[in-house]
């Protein structure tokens, strides 16, 4: 059906002056033909290219659309300034109908609401398809940030910073809260869809329980394929060949397939893990024994967890904030499994598990708010001076009246109605906006400073602040129930039965321990669970994974917390306090893994290391483009970012335009080389010279040196070694094309270049 209606998309145009007067009118004369061909039309899409000018005249042309012809309407700039794809709409009215359907008559007299990509419900006749893109990943952040602040309340403290990390069987969702104070972003890209709507902010990754696990040019690597739901993972028996996360925790002992829903397959799990692993050793030098099933699958664990990490740094330390004091918040239906291994790869010390931790985004449905959300555009450049506050107070006070009106006509209370102000504010020339809430002048432009300057590292002190949007969003309290209590505790718990579970030492080694397994209904308030240990709830498949020198209190809401000691080196390799143990019979593992290091130059200590840098030098372009003010930069994205070794030898580099990155390892080297020891520590070098390995003039090169952090009276080592910090150990360099001059558009672009 939709490849039909694309197939015979049409337009129709209309152009108007500047002041609104038409220059073509618009005929809709070609619509009616074309139904009358037999074609029905279920969406349509107004893209207004002076949307901010013609507000009134949009609304319009969008009604006469709807009262016409039936069609769900969508713009590229509405009131809110927002893309809308709504072709999605039809989609979701068609299974609202469907819904309905299902119910009696009475369903009409029902508040039935919907969540939305922003966190927030709305009445279910006013849910189109723009707010429902994360709707789903709203929910459990609503979940687990009510939650932390339910606790915080009960035990008479201020509410913690909390990162969501959601993860399920094709991608894991990573967000950050502090309290009920939640990250918005204005516009995301989904699978190469730019859509302009107020969303949470969160970072999806491509590692989840259904992740495949390859090997891709020597190196291992986990996703971004899925095997999806069928066939689904190899040990589901149903006929698939691709291994994935979950087969990987199976294979270690983290999936006890008694209390799996169906039955399990080991004997397939382990074919392909011994197909997977040939190729591993193939390549591998052998001098130093070939690597094991269980090796290998610790080691694409391992690779599946920094992916994962990095997405937490993303909304962490990319953004300014310091991720080891936060709480790790796990969720969903594989994230539990891994808990412990993120804290530790984070320096996190407190992972927290909420009891309904694999429904948790359907738990948040029931603690969320209604929510109305009403916005108004600035002038252009418009500065924001005390002045203009004066008048930005006054637009305020009448969208705040306007963002209510609708809860109000829902039944809400005056009483039960809260409103967040605020003004999306940006330096003159960026497009970057940081939104702010509103208290007095000198508040927000000292609050806009700080946080500009905790995320990108400085402030432009001579350029003026400009205010660019003004926003208020209604909040209708919704009433909720008290979270019921569990019995305290007596005498230490007792476990259901043992199992035999693979875990990673600190040192490195991997062993099969003998492990507890206790059920989650059988712990009371102020029990501690003390790893090697695993926590299972088999009504809701919620399998939780304490590490052997982790442990977990459960809270008298029935949740757990864990506590993660930091990663310190040991060169200890024994591990005298573990009880050592065979694999389960019951698994048919049939062997016990060879404890063996994962020493430097391994292949999975390599494919770790080639996702951290890129992850480095992906937030390096990050950072330029929302921090730029050449259009070149922040919108053509004409520039590189990559990273460099001591020498200038290429490390990685992120997926930015090739051109640039074949010469970037040149311009560094020979700058190395030129200046030897003259290039002083504090020097940052600008370079554009072809014959230095520039790409041509209008390329700029910044190249930057980064030196080892000493601490006084501590003689600087790296494995060992005494380390020179009089020369970098490292450089960072970003390449950017920078406009051109006398060219017929800025940049080297033109569209019409051949």
């Amino acid at each position: 059906m939709y490849l039909e209606l694309k197939e015979i998309a049409t337009s129709l145009s209309r152009r108007l002056s500047l002041m609104g007067c038409s220059f073509r009118p618009l005929n809709w004369i070609l619509i009616p033909l074309l139904q009358e061909e037999g074609l029905s039309f279920m969406c349509m899409e107004v893209i207004w290219m002076s949307g901010r000018l013609h507000f009134d005249l949009l609304l319009v042309l969008c009604a006469m659309a709807e009262d016409r012809h039936s069609a769900a309407v969508g713009t590229s700039v509405d009131v809110d300034g927002r893309r809308v794809i709504e072709y999605l709409t039809p989609c979701l009215e068609a299974y609202i109908k469907g819904f309905k359907a299902g119910f009696d008559s009475g369903i009409e007299q029902v508040d039935v609401t919907f969540m939305k990509s922003d966190g927030g419900l709305c009445p279910v006749d006013n849910f189109q398809g723009f707010v429902s893109i994360l709707s789903g990943p709203a929910g459990g952040v609503v979940g687990y940030s009510q939650t932390s602040v339910m606790i915080a309340e009960r035990e008479g403290l201020p509410p913690p910073q909390v990162v969501g990390f959601d993860m399920g069987g094709t991608s894991t969702d990573v967000s950050r809260v502090e309290g009920d104070s939640y990250q918005f972003v204005q516009e995301t890209e989904l699978d190469g869809v730019f859509i302009q709507a107020t969303q949470l902010d969160i970072d999806t990754v491509a590692a989840g329980g259904g992740s495949v696990l390859h090997v891709y040019g020597g190196n291992m690597d986990v996703g971004p394929a899925s095997v999806g739901s069928s066939p689904g993972p190899v040990c589901y028996g149903r006929g698939g060949l691709e291994l994935a996360v979950t087969d990987a925790n199976y294979l270690l002992g983290r999936i006890l397939p008694e209390y799996f829903p169906f039955p399990l397959d080991m004997e397939a799990t382990k074919t392909q893990f011994e197909r997977i692993v040939s190729e591993i050793n193939a390549g591998r030098d052998e001098s130093g024994g070939g690597m094991g099933i269980f090796e290998a699958a610790h080691g694409f664990l391992s690779i599946a967890n920094t992916r994962m990490a990095g997405a937490v740094k993303k909304v962490t330390e990319a953004k300014g904030f310091d991720v080891s004091q936060h709480v790790l918040s796990v969720f969903g239906g594989a994230g539990p499994q891994h808990a412990c291994a993120i804290a530790k790869q984070l320096g996190m010390t407190q992972v927290f598990i909420n009891r309904f931790g694999s429904i948790l985004s359907a738990y948040g449905l029931g603690l969320a708010d209604e929510k109305e959300e009403v916005q108004e555009i600035c002038k252009v450049d418009y500065e924001f001076t005390p002045t203009t506050f004066a008048e930005i107070q006054e637009r305020l006070a009448h969208l705040s009246v306007e963002s209510a009106r609708p809860l109000l006509a829902r039944g809400f209370s005056e009483e039960r109605v809260a409103r967040n102000l605020f003004v999306e504010l940006r330096y003159e020339g960026t497009d970057t906006t940081l939104p702010i809430s509103v208290t007095s002048y000198d508040e927000v432009k000292s609050k806009f400073e700080l946080e500009y300057e905790r995320e990108f590292g400085f402030v432009m002190n001579d350029t003026a602040i400009i205010a660019d949007t003004l926003r208020v969003i209604a909040l209708g309290k919704s009433p909720h129930i008290a979270p019921s209590t569990i019995s305290p505790s007596s005498t230490p718990p007792i476990p259901s039965t043992t199992t035999s579970t693979s875990f990673l030492m600190p040192n490195g080694r991997s062993t099969f321990v003998e492990t507890n397994v206790y059920l989650l209904s059988d712990l009371l308030a102020g029990d501690v669970v003390v790893g090697p240990a695993m926590v299972i709830d088999p009504a809701y498949f919620l399998t939780i994974v304490i590490d052997p020198d982790c442990q977990g209190t459960v809270s008298e809401l029935g949740h757990l917390h864990l506590t993660v000691p930091l990663l310190k080196p040991s060169s200890d390799s024994s591990n005298s306090s573990l009880p050592s143990a065979t694999p389960s019979s019951a698994d048919a593992v049939g062997e016990v893994v060879s404890e063996a290091l994962i020493g430097p130059g391994d292949i999975i200590e390599r494919s770790l290391y080639i996702h951290r840098f890129m992850n480095i030098a992906e937030q390096m372009g990050v950072a330029l483009q929302r921090t730029s003010k050449s259009v070149n930069i922040k919108e053509r994205l004409d520039f590189s970012c990559a990273l460099f070794n001591h020498e200038g030898g290429l490390v990685a580099n992120a997926p930015h335009l090739p051109v640039h990155l074949g010469a970037m390892q040149h311009a560094v080297k020979w700058q190395i080389q030129h200046l030897g020891t003259s290039w002083k520590k504090g020097e940052v070098l600008l370079s554009n010279h072809p014959a230095s390995g520039g790409s041509h003039l209008p390329d700029f090169t910044v190249i930057t040196p980064v030196y080892l952090e000493t601490v006084p009276d501590v003689p600087p080592q790296v494995e060992g070694k005494v380390v020179d910090t009089s020369r970098p150990i490292f450089y960072l360099a970003s390449r950017a094309h920078h406009a051109d001059i006398g060219g017929i558009t800025p940049g080297s672009m033109p569209p019409m270049s051949k």
